[in-house]
């Protein structure tokens, strides 16, 4: 798809494509963990006493789900110049020429790091060139560990990605999306092919799971800055907790 671009417009990309990609993802997790409480909890069903109020409800419930599939589905969307996706970031630099660029860049934003030191006034010319050749060789050789931690993480997140991608729990739900949220179809292409396992609740768990190291890796060189998912995770659970453990229902049996 990409074969032909040159390296420098498929790193650009990816760059562009992964910084509106944490967006989605920080979208995600908040409404992971809305559910996780208005869905998966009791917090909120406890309250609901009556049938008819029991039943709106539910709808809440199944719509917050629904959408929570549909955003899971788009962040492993196929790879597309449009779209903004976990595969199209894989496809831009699943490259041996990218990688290698996307480490010696990461080799020298520390190898070219300043060497400038606080200096005392008793030490030399010759002392404080020792000291700027120290930290220099320091960072090379930091830069250079990096560098090869790059190469690496990102050949495992692009095989990690492929492994999941044609996985029996991603087939499962792309097919419960095109089925019943999507389309209203009595039968998938998926489901004329061969049998298809069914989507079970809290499966989207186990797929944002194995979607944010992914990310993490792929977000951190290719952007050349690290990123901590788990923290904004933490942050919009406490948000989650904080919002539905203050709601009331008040409706009163009849």
């Amino acid at each position: 798809m990409y074969e032909t671009w040159p390296v420098q417009k498929r790193i650009d990309e990816a760059r562009l494509i992964i910084r509106s990609l944490i967006d989605h993802v920080h979208y995600l997790l908040d409404l992971h963990e809305n559910n996780a409480v208005a869905i998966y909890s009791d917090v909120l069903v406890k309250q609901i006493t009556r049938d008819d109020t029991g039943a709106a409800f539910r709808v809440f419930q199944s719509a917050m789900h629904q959408f929570e599939l549909v955003r899971l589905c788009a962040l492993w969307d196929s790879a597309q110049a449009d779209r903004q996706s976990i595969m199209t970031v894989v496809e831009l630099v699943d490259n041996d020429d990218v990688i290698l660029a996307l480490a010696e860049e990461t080799y020298a934003a520390y190898a070219n790091l300043s060497t400038a030191v606080y200096h005392q006034d008793h030490e030399t010319e010759e002392i404080r060139k020792l000291i700027a050749d120290a930290i220099s060789r320091s960072n090379a050789e930091f830069g250079d560990q990096q560098a090869w931690r790059a190469i690496d993480d990102l050949k495992n997140a692009i095989k990690a990605t492929r492994e999941f991608e044609s996985s029996e729990l991603m087939a499962a739900l792309r097919n419960h999306r095109d089925k019943y949220l999507a389309h209203s179809l009595r039968s998938t292409r998926r489901e004329k092919l061969g049998p298809i396992a069914s989507l079970k609740y809290g499966n989207e768990t186990a797929v944002l799971e194995k979607s944010l190291p992914i990310v993490e890796a792929l977000y951190c060189w290719v952007n050349g800055t690290s990123i901590s998912l788990a923290e904004s995770q933490e942050s919009d659970r406490k948000n989650a907790i904080a919002l539905w453990g203050a709601c009331r229902f008040e409706a009163d049996v009849v």
